[in-house]
Formats: C-alpha cells, structure tokens, sequence
C-alpha cells in the first residue's frame, strides 16, 4: 500500500512543531501521481498559497525530495519549508516515491521515480496552478541527489563516427533552480555507499552528478552544516563551485554551527530562518520569485 504522509514514522521523535505541521498540512490536496500494474500507487501532497485556485493560476514551485538515505521513511522533513514557502506565494509539491525501507528497491527504481515526479509536474502544470518555468527540484542527502538527477541533463553516449547530416538532439527540460540540503553530490563519497548504487563503474557513472556537469545548467542552491558528521561539508562546497566555474549560477551557504539536522526548524530555528532568507533573497534576485511579505499569522508554533 502507498505509504501515506500523514501517518508515515518519521526517523526522528515528533514534536509539538512537528505535529502543528502535519495538522496543517493535513487538509491539502493530494493526488495520485503514480500507479503501478498491482494497483499500487504513490501519492503527490500540495500545499497551496491561501486563495489558491489552481487551475488557471501562475505560481512559482518548488517540488521536494525528503532525505533518509533511502533507508528511512521520512516524509514530513520539508513540512516546514513547504507551510513558510506557501506563505510567500509558492506552491510546494511533496511527493511520495519508493525507496529501499518501503518498497526494497534499487537506485535505477528510486531515481526513476525522481524523474518520473518532474515529467509529472511539467505535465501537470496547469492543473497545478504552476508555472512550468519557474519550478525548483529541492531534496536532502539521497534526495538531492534525485533533484539532481532529475534535473540535470543525462549524459549523451560517446560516439564513435560522425553522421555525416547535423541530427536533432532531444532536449531535456530543466528546472528554473536545483536546491541542495546537505545533498550527496559525489558518488566517490564515502557515505554514497550506504545508497545501494551499482557495483559496476560504468553504470554507476549514468547516476554521478559529477560527471552531468557543464553549460547552461539550472541556477543551484545549496546549504550545508559544517559540523555534519554524516555528510562531508567540504564536498557540497566543492560541488557548488564547480557549477559556478562551468558558467552557471549558484550559491553556496555554510552554515558555521550546523550538524546534520541544522535544516530542521525546531533544532535550530535561527539556522533555518537564515537559511530561508538567503534562499528567497537568491531566487528573487534571479526572477524566479516574487518579493512577498510573510502573512501575519506565525504558521510554526
């Protein structure tokens, strides 16, 4: 059975924040943005700027891909980002997909379904109130590297000849934006290994974000704790780097204080509003959102 978002365990303790979020959420659209031959399904959750109407709007997007490293169901972590973003305006669409924990799949299943999730939203985009050019793929740890996969161009096959006739390369829609949370973003990294990704090189390099690096990719946003001890800070910043440096546009923070739960806001509530600030300031900057007042009502007490 899908799992549902609402009653997934979370791999952490919920608290009173966590709960005010999930009853937030509780009433928000949900549809069926998958369904399988033996009549399962995986589930998209939307939550919507108040006044919403959807069809026939025009809002900016974010879509989320929770972390656990594909070992843990944990659905709700972007609950918080999503009740704030909604606030400014901004649809958030926080899918459910397969991982190892509950349906024991591979990479190939699980990052299919990151891909999947963006063919959906494109194709979805009017019945989401969305505009298509304006959406940001957004993950955490295993799910940034989703976000990656599903928005960077994949690798083309090396050839060895020469057509003698130009042929018409397919195109890959890209995201306005790809945001990074303390995101696997090298697969040489030795925390990757805990993802269950393929033994043999040569398919482990079609998942390597590392290796889809160049041109004329999305506008990056990436975050990370420099006290992680899970996930290497300095490959985060690295990663954003090389981004900038094939001409792209990116911002890195870094979080002084941050340990692996520093995007959580009942941890650490100034990290997160900080974090928040610097990513509205950047995609404002870029003209991917609106300049937005935040509603009176405090939505995370």
């Amino acid at each position: 059975m899908a799992t549902d978002f609402m009653d997934a365990p979370p791999s952490r303790t919920r608290t009173h924040a966590d709960m005010s979020c999930l009853d937030a959420v509780r009433d928000c659209p949900r549809w069926v943005w998958k369904r399988f031959g033996d009549g399962e399904s995986l589930s998209m959750l939307a939550v919507l700027p108040k006044g919403s109407r959807l069809s026939g709007d025009d809002h900016p997007a974010v879509v989320f891909f929770h972390g656990g490293m594909w070992l843990t169901e944990h659905a709700a972590e972007f609950l918080p980002w999503a009740l704030q973003l909604a606030a400014r305006g901004i649809v958030c669409l926080v899918p459910e997909y397969r991982t190892r924990a509950s349906h024991n799949v591979g990479a190939q299943e699980i990052l299919q379904d990151a891909a999947d999730v963006w063919s959906w939203t494109l194709d979805n985009a009017s019945l989401l109130g969305i505009d298509p050019a304006r959406v940001t793929l957004a993950g955490s740890d295993a799910g940034a590297l989703m976000a990656l996969h599903a928005g960077m161009p994949p690798l083309l096959p090396r050839r060895m000849f020469c057509w003698p006739f130009r042929r018409r390369r397919e195109t890959h829609p890209l995201p306005a934006c790809i945001a990074v949370f303390r995101g696997i973003v090298d697969l040489e990294a030795p925390e990757a290994a805990l993802l269950g990704l393929p033994d043999d090189g040569a398919d482990l390099a079609v998942f390597d974000p590392v290796l889809r690096l160049g041109k004329h990719l999305p506008l990056l946003f990436s975050v990370h704790g420099m006290l992680d001890p899970l996930l290497d800070c300095r490959r985060s910043e690295w990663f954003a780097g090389e981004w900038k440096a094939c001409g792209n546009g990116a911002l890195h923070i870094t979080c002084p204080h941050g340990d692996h739960a520093f995007l959580y806001f009942n941890v650490n509530p100034l990290a997160f509003e900080q974090i928040l600030f610097g990513w509205e300031s950047f995609m404002v900057e870029r003209g991917i959102w609106s300049s937005a007042q935040m509603e009176s009502e405090l939505l995370l007490t």
